[in-house]
């Protein structure tokens, strides 16, 4: 399976084609391309139900009122100072689903710049997306 068609299943867990352009689609990471980047990077085995956990951090930082304002208010550049110093706490917050992924995200730097970069930016889209839409009724 390609990771376009994955991605595709990922949305809205229905295959389905995006609402925006092609080039802007295939760049955002999916979780389960950051599980793909994660395994291949890092040496790690990670499977779909450790994508799990970080749709569940995800969606945490999409609903964080503190976040959201974030996001709405600011560039995606500047948005990454809020989140990027919220996500710790996220991860800290759902220690307990895994904790072998929460130890390597406090204790691997490099683990953590790429699980940061990758939902910062699905995190930053998912809220303007919403913010857009809302507006748009």
């Amino acid at each position: 399976m390609n990771d376009t068609r994955r991605a595709l299943i990922l949305q809205d867990g229905v295959a389905q084609k995006p609402n925006v352009g092609l080039a802007h689609f295939l760049t955002v990471a999916t979780t389960s391309k950051l599980i793909d980047i994660l395994n291949d990077r890092f040496g790690t085995d990670f499977k779909p139900a450790d994508q799990l956990f970080f749709d569940s951090i995800m969606e945490d930082a999409v609903s964080n009122s503190s976040i959201r304002q974030a996001a709405m208010a600011n560039s995606e550049e500047n948005f990454s100072y809020v989140f990027l110093k919220a996500l710790e706490g996220l991860f800290v917050d759902r220690m307990e689903q895994n904790e072998e992924i929460t130890a390597k995200y406090l204790n691997e730097r490099e683990f953590r710049d790429a699980v940061g970069r990758n939902l910062l930016k699905q995190v930053y889209e998912q809220i303007r997306k919403e913010k857009d839409e809302t507006a748009a009724v």
